[in-house]
């Protein structure tokens, strides 16, 4: 497995890495987020020089950091097996790079979930919280 580093805001990589997201989203039936929404830190994990999937670090003005809106090719799901662990393994490389100390990682679907706890990720559920979004 193979990880790059992208900025979407880098015309070169906005050209080379915003379409293979664009599809992904799509593919998962999911609105395609702008470049303007995404943090500067991405990375991209291939696996057999094939591109299987994506996430971000967000980093604040504090130790904290949000690490997520991961993503991946829907239809590779043999060679995805192991991605998407390398991914957050070395999105938590790079956040401790970038000087963070915490990191929190929100996930629905059971898979990320597995995930995250086997890499040590501790699990705060309060579902008396709900998130809220404002275009402004």
């Amino acid at each position: 497995m193979k990880v790059e580093w992208f900025n979407l805001r880098r015309q070169e990589h906005y050209d080379k890495y915003y379409p293979i997201l664009e599809k992904w989203w799509k593919d998962w039936d999911f609105e395609p987020m702008t470049p303007n929404l995404l943090s500067q830190n991405g990375l991209m994990v291939s696996n057999k020089g094939v591109n299987i999937c994506a996430g971000w670090v967000f980093v604040t003005d504090s130790d904290f950091a949000f690490v997520g809106w991961l993503i991946s090719d829907k239809k590779e799901r043999e060679l995805r097996k192991g991605c998407v662990e390398y991914l957050l393994v070395e999105l938590e490389k790079l956040a401790v790079k970038l000087g963070v100390k915490v990191t929190m990682s929100p996930a629905k679907n059971q898979f990320l979930k597995k995930k995250l706890e086997k890499l040590g990720h501790n699990k705060f559920v309060d579902y008396n919280i709900n998130n809220y979004f404002k275009k402004i």
